[in-house]
Formats: C-alpha cells, sequence, structure tokens
C-alpha cells in the first residue's frame, strides 16, 4: 500500500516499511471522481492477514474530508492489542464527546447505540420525506413540472400553500350582474355550435331553469369529449367565471361540470395554487390531501397559554385547513409561528455549538510590543 502521487492523484507510491505501526492511507489532491473517496483503509505495514473486514473508528485515520466509512483488518498484528474482530456497525465521524475511543466491542457498540451515535431522522416523520413519485398519481411525466416547482418530496407539497382562493357563488338563475365572478348553477344544453374549420372554438348553448341562455366555450379542435361530457337535454351542475361576450354570456372553459346529486362534491372556496406548465390547480390539491393523510400527529411544542390565548388549531389541523380554506387567519397565523419559532430554534443550537468549540489561544512573547517603546 501507498500513497497518492502529487502529480497524478489516482497514482499509489510504495511506503516505507514499518514494523507494527498502523499507517493510513494518505490523500492528496482529492478528487471527486477519483477512486477512494467514501472509503479510508487502515492497513499494517508487515505482517499483514487479510481476514474479515470490520468497521473501526475514523479518528484512528484522519484526512482532508471525512470518509464515509472507515475499513480495517480485523485480527492484524498490533502492539498490545488483543486480536478480536467487532461486530459489522455503524461507524460515526468525528471525536466522541469525552475524548476517548472505544477498545473493545461492547464499548464500541454501547457509544453507538447511546453516546456517539449519527442522529437520525424520527421514523415517525419518514412518510413526510419520501420522494413525491410515492403519492398516488405521480409519474415520470407529472413530477416534471413538480421539480420545476422545487416540490420533490412530500413535505415540499405539503408546505406548498395556495396564495389565494376562489369563491364560488351558487345561483339558480343567469344574471348579467354575476358576470365576472364564478358561479355554479344547473343547466341544460340544447345545442351545438362547433367551428367549420375545426380550428375554431366549440361552443354548447344551455339553459338555465328560467329559460336564460348560455354558451359554455372549449377550445382544442376535438369536439367530441365536449359532446359526451354535456350531452343534450341532461341536466348538469357546472361551475366557471361568468362573463359578458356582447349581449351574451359565456363561460370559457368551465372547471367542474358535475351531476346535479355531486353538488356537495364542489367546493364554495378553492384554492389557488403556484403551479408549472402541465400542473393544475385541482390535481395539485389532490396531491396536497394526500400529503395531509401523511402527515403525522405531532406533540404540540406552543406553549398552552399562548396556544389557548391565540385560539390557535394543532399543527396537523392548521396545515389542513391553510389548504382547504386559504382565507382562515388563524391557521396561517399559527404557520407563520412555527416558521419563525424554528428559525429561533436553529439560531440558538448554532450559537449553542459555536460556544462549545474552543478558540485556539495565541499568546506572544511581547518582542514586538517592546520594539515601539521609544
Amino acid at each position: 500500500m501507498g500513497q497518492r502521487s502529487p502529480r497524478n492523484p489516482h497514482k499509489i507510491k510504495p511506503l516505507e516499511i514499518r514494523h507494527h505501526r498502523a499507517l493510513p492511507l494518505l490523500r492528496h489532491r482529492l478528487d471527486l471522481h477519483g477512486p477512494g473517496h467514501d472509503i479510508d483503509i487502515l492497513f499494517l505495514q508487515k505482517f499483514l492477514e487479510p481476514d474479515d473486514l470490520c468497521l473501526t473508528p475514523t479518528g484512528m485515520a484522519r484526512v482532508e474530508k471525512a470518509a464515509d466509512h472507515h475499513v480495517g483488518l480485523a485480527r492484524a498484528a498490533m502492539m498490545g492489542a488483543k486480536p478480536q474482530a467487532l461486530d459489522p456497525v455503524l461507524g460515526v465521524h468525528g471525536f466522541p464527546s469525552n475524548g476517548k475511543w472505544p477498545t473493545t466491542r461492547f464499548e464500541l457498540r454501547r457509544r453507538l447505540e447511546y453516546g456517539d451515535a449519527i442522529a437520525m431522522r424520527p421514523d415517525i416523520l419518514n412518510p413526510l420525506f419520501a420522494e413525491v413519485e410515492a403519492l398516488k398519481g405521480v409519474g415520470a411525466a407529472l413530477a416534471k413540472p413538480l421539480d420545476r416547482l422545487g416540490l420533490k418530496r412530500v413535505v415540499d407539497v405539503l408546505f406548498h400553500l395556495p396564495t389565494g382562493f376562489i369563491d364560488r357563488l351558487r345561483v339558480d338563475a343567469l344574471m348579467m350582474s354575476d358576470a365576472g365572478r364564478t358561479i355554479a348553477i344547473e343547466l341544460t344544453p340544447f345545442d351545438y355550435k362547433a367551428s367549420r374549420t375545426g380550428r375554431g372554438p366549440i361552443r354548447v348553448h344551455a339553459q338555465d331553469k328560467g329559460g336564460d341562455v348560455v354558451s359554455l366555450v372549449y377550445f382544442g379542435g376535438n369536439s367530441g369529449w365536449v359532446r359526451k361530457l354535456l350531452p343534450l337535454g341532461e341536466t348538469k351542475l357546472v361551475s366557471g367565471k361568468l362573463e359578458s361576450y356582447g349581449q351574451e354570456l359565456q363561460i370559457v372553459h368551465p372547471d367542474h361540470v358535475l351531476a346535479p346529486d355531486e353538488g356537495a362534491a364542489l367546493p364554495l372556496r378553492e384554492p389557488v395554487y403556484p403551479l408549472s406548465e402541465g400542473l393544475t390547480g385541482k390535481r395539485l390539491h389532490t396531491l396536497a390531501e394526500q400529503a395531509i393523510a401523511r402527515a403525522p400527529d405531532l406533540p404540540e411544542w406552543i406553549e398552552p397559554s399562548l396556544l389557548q390565548k391565540r385560539g390557535w388549531p394543532g399543527w396537523r389541523q392548521a396545515m389542513a385547513t391553510a389548504h382547504h380554506d386559504p382565507d382562515d387567519a388563524s391557521a396561517r397565523s399559527r404557520i407563520a409561528y412555527d416558521e419563525v419559532f424554528a428559525n429561533q430554534l436553529a439560531l440558538m443550537l448554532v450559537r449553542a455549538s459555536s460556544r462549545r468549540r474552543l478558540g485556539v489561544s495565541l499568546k506572544g512573547d511581547g518582542h514586538l510590543r517592546a520594539m515601539l517603546k521609544l
């Protein structure tokens, strides 16, 4: 074994043989694309006896960048050490908190389980940190617009909150005064009017219970699916933005076309999300509902007195309300407080970590100060 050449970071040069000493593989000018970037090999010159591999503490081989794993040769000859192979366990980078490395298998396992183990995310949060493809209906095609919005995990969809909402007005009759509003009304189609060239829109003439007429306008050229969606003589519950076109009323691309008995499923307040090409608000809201279902009921971290004073809901309830009723001030206030609170906790942890790291004391002998004396 040896070390990398300064001219070629991937070339190994032989080292001088030293008896009974553990020599780490020294890596110079580390290259991300070079071999050996993620593993340090601890070996012994002379008396090498290849045997089972085991994980060893990283403090025995320090390099420019901490490796992901350290591999040692078990039962290799070492002075003052009893040959014993350690069971493969998870290694921990950095020095231990008490400044001493474990010397036995039992001590290493105990240190990893109770002391110096790597901090892992609680299992209760794993459903939220799954890839966005874990949600029902998300494939390669839908993952692209989600990725453009930065929604790569389920938790990203959960915190992708609406920026506005649409109030839907239930009416029984068409009125010119409602132009510009989003309405929901029962209509009965009675005529189709398609473009002769096939490039223009198709208009579906429909009437309300009083006989007032509105045009349902669809662009796209293919009228087959429109005729199937709105068959003549069959009453449908139609919702969309009512507009005036000359002396006529029209709804361009209605948001919802349902059977009259499905009116209860039509939300009177609909959230508006930031979107990307290939993604609709209805689809994103469906994904948000799946993300809410994956959110666990976490223990409350806000003081009960403050929670009661503000009248805030729990965290999970606040997230669900923010997606279903974006105008709910209590839910959004709770989420805003959690964001500020989390930032303050993060700053506190950073400050505490900085205070624990002792600086290097620089003490001079006074000769420079003495030179300034006249």
